[in-house]
């Protein structure tokens, strides 16, 4: 007579006059198999992003003085196994640069130095040519004959983003959002007055641009007739 039972998460087969054996639970098996799974899974999806990890704990202390962008990126990969990816770009070649931080602060930094985006996965940086902000644009619009200030004057300039703008303060005073570096045609709007626009204004990265503006008075009124 055979008797079977089962006994932590095992089946276990007993017959009269023999010896023991046991057979392996299914159940039990399947839990061993899916920990193993989850585990395997974790590893795999943590492989990538271990790495960035540890160097934003690695502390270096860069300096670098009057050499190229692009022998800086090739001693950081050198150093510290890092591998920059880019394509087209105008690095500079005098670059002084000095850091003592974490890799990862390091890194930020230098990119903001050499005006380059980046973006980390794993250990590999690709790079790509970052946006060139000017100086601000800022000044006064008035009355060309009497010199007031005019309250409330808008400013507009057509960007590659769209329209952006500003009016004037009680002092008449207005300052643009920044621009990228370039060219720009800027126009400058109060009622009852003649429309101003300055053509292919040039906004530099080093200097601020300072736009003093008169309006002359319309000589024609438009009336609305209810």
């Amino acid at each position: 007579m055979d008797i079977r039972f089962r006994k932590g998460g095992m089946w276990f087969l007993k017959s009269t006059g023999q010896s023991r054996y046991f057979l392996p639970d299914a159940s039990s098996n399947f839990t061993h198999f899916r920990h193993v799974l989850v585990t395997a899974l974790v590893l795999c999806l943590t492989s990538n992003i271990l790495p960035a990890q540890f160097d934003s704990i690695l502390v270096v202390d860069l300096s670098y003085e009057d050499v190229s962008g692009e022998y800086i990126l090739q001693d950081l990969s050198k150093r510290h196994s890092l591998r920059f990816s880019y394509s087209e770009i105008d690095l500079p070649q005098h670059v002084t640069f000095e850091y003592a931080g974490s890799l990862y602060s390091a890194i930020d930094a230098l990119m903001d130095k050499l005006r380059l985006e980046h973006r980390w996965i794993a250990k590999n940086i690709v790079l790509r040519e970052g946006v060139v902000y000017g100086k601000r644009v800022k000044g006064y619009v008035i009355d060309q004959d009497t010199k007031t200030p005019l309250v409330g004057a808008t400013i507009s300039v057509l960007t590659a983003n769209g329209e952006k703008g500003a009016s004037t303060d009680v002092r008449g005073r207005f300052e643009l959002p920044r621009l990228e570096v370039g060219r720009y045609d800027i126009r400058f709007d109060y009622l009852g007055y003649q429309q101003v626009q300055r053509n292919q204004v040039l906004v530099k990265s080093g200097k601020e641009l300072v736009l003093n503006v008169g309006m002359a008075v319309s000589s024609t009124l438009s009336i609305e007739i209810l």
